[in-house]
């Protein structure tokens, strides 16, 4: 059987990601307050575009599925399919199987692949290039779903990492607002998210 494709999974996210730029273009149409609101759901709905891509990507990586230019990965183990490939992240080398696999930080990512996929190979160096742009777009995007006291602190942080200490800022603002920054935040993330994709397969 031959390795499923690379290239559906790099085409998906691709579609997810212009949808989501269709709609954030198309939010001048509405009243502010609506747009903020706005850009925090297209924020969800990206970080869970990226998520779907990180870990469909990963599993058919370990599976051989070849780069977009032609290379094939360098695995340690090569599995027979994408439910083998979970099933290897979860359990091989382990003392303990994990319960699930996350794709929203770096680190989580790393430890899922650790035993299937070479650390030299493209995907585990894609994760170390961009584990901050990871770490932040998950962040901010938690503060969007739960507004917990522990998501809101790691929030503040990133203001004001991008904009300096002490400075508060609605969320809907931090997205949207052109102040202060070479582009908004919401479209630098667009932006890093399709090139990022990109960049995991290699393409």
């Amino acid at each position: 059987m031959p390795a499923p494709s690379l290239a559906v999974t790099l085409n998906e996210a691709r579609y997810q990601i212009a949808r989501s730029r269709q709609l954030k273009d198309s939010l001048d149409e509405i009243p502010v307050a609506v747009q903020y609101l706005a850009a925090e759901t297209i924020l969800i709905r990206l970080t869970s575009a990226l998520e779907s891509f990180l870990g469909d990507a990963a599993y058919k990586i370990a599976c051989g599925s070849t780069y977009a230019d032609g290379t094939a990965p360098s695995l340690l183990v090569e599995c027979r399919s994408k439910a083998h490939a979970r099933s290897e992240m979860l359990s091989r080398d382990r003392d303990r199987p994990k319960p699930y696999l996350k794709w929203s930080r770096a680190a989580y990512i790393r430890e899922a692949v650790q035993h299937v996929i070479d650390p030299k190979d493209n995907y585990v160096l894609q994760i170390n290039n961009y584990g901050a742009f990871i770490r932040e777009i998950f962040v901010v995007r938690n503060f969007a779903s739960h507004r917990s006291t522990t998501s809101r602190t790691e929030y503040r942080r990133v203001v004001d990492r991008i904009y300096g200490p002490q400075r508060g800022m609605q969320l809907g603002r931090f997205l949207l607002s052109p102040n202060y920054v070479p582009r908004p935040n919401l479209d630098r993330y667009l932006i890093t998210a399709e090139t990022l994709c990109s960049d995991f397969c290699r393409a």
